[in-house]
C-alpha cells in the first residue's frame, strides 16, 4: 500500500490503508474469507462508511492471525499520510504489526524526526547509499525551473549555460542559496511578494508541526490556492463574509493572479500541485528546513 498526499482521502488517511490491506488478505487468500467468524462476516456486508477505524483494524489484526503463511506488508510514503490522522497514529498501527506473528513490515519515507525516533534501532536503507542520486532529482527539478525563468526573462544561451553550470548536480543547499540569490536580483517588489509567500506558507507548517496534543495531532484545514488567496487580502475575506456579491468575481480572479505569482516569483521553491483542491506547499521537505 502507498500513501498519496496529493490523492483523495482514501488514499492517504488511514481507513484507506485498513480496507486495502484486508481487501487485498481476502482476495489473495480466497479460503480466508471462508473462516471469517459470524459477527465479523455480518459486518462485510456493510458499506465502507458505516465500518469505524476500530473495527476495521480489528478484521486486519484478525486476517493476520488466521493466515496459514507468513504475510510481508510494504508501506510505501508513510510521511505523506494526512494530518488528521498523523505519524504518531499510524506508527503505532505500524507497531501492532510488527508485533503480530507471522508478519513482517518494510516501510518507506522520506527522513523526519517521528520516523527516526520511533524506527530507531531498526533495519534501515537509505535510498542514496544505493543509488548515489541524493538531491539530484531535486536539483533537476528547481534547475528546469530556473532555465525556465531565464527564458521567460530573455537570458541567452550563454547566460542559461551560466545557469545551468554554476551548481553542482545533488548540491541541493548550493542550489537554494543561489535560488534566492536571484529572487533577491529580481528586484525588491518581486522578492517582496515572494518573501510574503514563502514565509505564510512557512508559518502554516510550524503551526501544522506545533498541532499537537497529548491524544495526537489535532486536524488542521489543508493549505490550498484557495485559502491562501483569501488569507492574504483581508479586505477580500471580510468581503466574502459579509456575503458582497461582486466578492466572489473578485476572489476568483485574485486567485489565478496568485497562481501566476507562484509560478513566476517564488523561484519554483512553492508550487500549485495538481491535486483537485491546489493545495500548496513548499517543492520538498528540504526546502522548510532550509528556509
Amino acid at each position: 500500500h502507498f500513501f498519496y498526499a496529493a490523492g483523495d482521502d482514501m488514499a492517504k488517511n488511514i481507513r484507506g490503508l485498513l480496507c486495502s490491506l484486508i481487501h487485498q488478505l481476502l482476495v489473495g487468500l480466497g479460503g480466508l474469507g471462508e473462516k471469517v467468524p459470524v459477527d465479523e462476516g455480518r459486518a462485510i456486508s456493510k458499506p465502507v462508511d458505516e465500518w469505524s477505524d476500530r473495527q476495521l483494524r480489528e478484521v486486519l489484526i484478525w486476517a493476520l492471525r488466521e493466515c496459514d503463511i507468513p504475510v510481508v506488508i510494504f508501506l510505501d510514503g508513510i510521511d505523506e499520510v494526512d494530518a488528521g490522522d498523523g505519524n504518531a497514529k499510524l506508527l503505532d498501527l505500524i507497531e501492532i504489526f510488527c508485533k503480530t506473528e507471522g508478519t513482517k513490515v518494510c516501510v518507506s519515507s522520506r527522513p523526519g524526526k517521528p520516523f527516526k525516533s520511533r524506527l530507531l534501532g531498526k533495519p534501515t536503507l537509505n535510498l542514496e547509499d544505493v543509488t548515489r542520486a541524493k538531491g539530484v532529482f531535486l536539483w533537476a527539478a528547481l534547475t528546469l525551473k530556473g532555465l525556465e525563468s531565464g527564458l521567460c526573462s530573455g537570458d541567452s544561451i550563454s547566460q542559461l549555460e551560466e545557469r545551468l553550470n554554476l551548481v553542482e548536480p545533488g548540491d541541493v543547499n548550493a542550489l537554494y542559496v543561489d535560488t534566492l540569490k536571484r529572487l533577491i536580483d529580481d528586484g525588491e517588489r518581486h522578492l517582496k511578494e515572494a518573501a510574503i509567500l514563502l514565509n505564510t506558507v512557512i508559518a502554516y507548517l510550524d503551526l501544522q508541526h506545533m498541532a499537537h496534543t497529548a491524544e495526537g495531532p489535532v486536524p488542521i484545514v489543508q493549505l490550498d490556492l484557495h485559502l491562501l488567496t483569501v488569507a492574504l487580502d483581508k479586505g477580500l475575506a471580510a468581503a466574502m463574509v459579509n456575503g458582497d456579491r461582486k466578492a466572489e468575481d473578485v476572489f476568483v480572479a485574485r486567485r489565478e493572479v496568485l497562481r501566476v505569482e507562484i509560478a513566476q516569483r517564488c523561484g519554483g521553491l512553492l508550487e500549485v500541485c495538481s491535486d483537485d483542491r491546489n493545495s500548496v506547499a513548499l517543492i520538498h521537505d528540504s526546502a522548510y528546513e532550509f528556509l
